[in-house]
């Protein structure tokens, strides 16, 4: 049964049958809670961000198509500036992650999908980069009460991912 926690008051919860709440603004992962799949969601995008020192134009990029497991070290397929491309090597453990959050977020998807999306009126589209930067700017403020960090943070300024536990 849906709790009064699982949706806010206007915004649209679709229903599976199997147990899982989907929230049609957002995500739709398979706990089908807002505030959960919103912290996986952010968390992997920090991680990958800080890992690849991707710009914020770089992450609206990433769709599935080009992340690369069966390569005999593991990559990713970065579009930078001017359209050009370079592949970054994953780490171990992003692997495991990333292999986790695909299973969590693109259980069902095209390989054109974006990587890091959010679904209006049941199609997904890229975070916008508003959206990448003001979620960099709340968690380096959080961290401010532990760490130093400057006003401007990117995330080759950040520290190491295992920092940014949500």
């Amino acid at each position: 049964m849906k709790s009064s926690n699982d949706c806010n008051p206007g915004i649209a919860c679709l229903y599976n049958g199997r147990g899982n709440w989907y929230h049609n603004n957002l995500c739709k992962c398979k706990s089908g809670k807002r505030t959960s799949c919103i912290k996986k969601r952010n968390r992997m995008i920090l991680v990958l961000g800080y890992d690849a020192e991707l710009r914020v134009s770089e992450l609206m990029n990433l769709t599935v198509y080009t992340l690369h497991f069966d390569a005999e070290v593991s990559y990713m397929t970065i579009i930078g500036k001017s359209s050009k491309y370079r592949n970054v090597p994953l780490m171990s453990k992003n692997i495991e992650h990333l292999k986790t959050y695909l299973k969590e977020f693109h259980w069902v998807t095209k390989f054109d999908t974006p990587l890091f999306y959010a679904t209006t009126h049941g199609v997904k589209h890229a975070l916008s980069d508003d959206t990448l930067q003001n979620l960099l700017k709340k968690y380096a403020y959080v961290s401010r009460s532990l760490i130093k960090m400057p006003e401007n943070v990117h995330f080759h300024m950040l520290p190491p991912p295992n920092f940014w536990i949500c």
